[in-house]
């Protein structure tokens, strides 16, 4: 935990999303995971329980949460649940949503945070932004969808979350693997983003201090003007 801080810190990130997040499981060792990562990052957290109040997944920033709602998935037959973490972000004056999650059955989730994707681009709050929103208004939000979603790029799900606006910005950079993290053989983790926002960079680098490789992506907030 110490090593992923660490590391993590020399990114000066603004926004960290975490996957599997243990806060006790004695299975474990009972550590609180979490409150560790952010001590060492100096970040304020809020975690969103899956499976149960010890295990889910968690968003970790110092910037203006405005508005942060966790939301449970459904069709999954995993003990360590599912849910999907709606998050607004104010930034200056603007607004940034963000769906964390971990999605552990994509053939029906992922239909289910692109409706959540749909639904903050909208403008809609994080407790409405559920996955049965049957969102249709015009986006006036920018919206990154992020998290170990257990999909590749050329999935059938990925099409779904396409659907929703979202493009992946690592496909333009050699499309690098990220599972498992001693031997990276397939990328089913992901930083997704909408119209609104610009990725300057994106890469998966080769840090092995989770089974999985990190994902880390500097992007900034446009205009569709800007976008040409």
């Amino acid at each position: 935990m110490d090593d992923i801080a660490s590391w993590a810190a020399t990114q000066r990130p603004d926004v960290v999303l975490l996957s599997e997040v243990d806060r006790g499981w004695l299975l474990n060792g009972g550590h609180d995971d979490l409150a560790r990562i952010a001590r060492g990052l100096g970040m304020r957290y809020h975690f969103a329980p899956a499976a149960d109040h010890l295990w889910g997944d968690a968003l970790l920033t110092n910037l203006a949460v405005r508005d942060v709602h966790s939301h449970p998935l459904g069709r999954h037959d995993y003990p360590t649940g599912a849910q999907a973490q709606a998050i607004v972000l104010g930034i200056g004056d603007r607004e940034l949503g963000l769906v964390n999650t971990h999605l552990q059955a994509p053939a029906g989730q992922a239909a289910e945070v692109a409706a959540m994707v749909r639904a903050l681009a909208a403008g809609r709050s994080a407790a409405e932004a559920g996955p049965r929103s049957r969102e249709t208004g015009e986006a006036i939000r920018p919206v990154i969808l992020a998290g170990d979603l257990n999909i590749r790029p050329g999935d059938p799900e990925m099409r779904v979350l396409e659907q929703a606006g979202l493009s992946d910005p690592l496909l333009a950079l050699g499309d690098p693997h990220t599972s498992p993290a001693d031997d990276p053989a397939k990328r089913i983790d992901h930083v997704l983003i909408t119209d609104g926002l610009t990725a300057l960079s994106a890469d998966a680098p080769l840090v092995r201090f989770s089974d999985h490789l990190p994902v880390v992506a500097t992007v900034r907030l446009t205009t569709v003007d800007q976008q040409g």
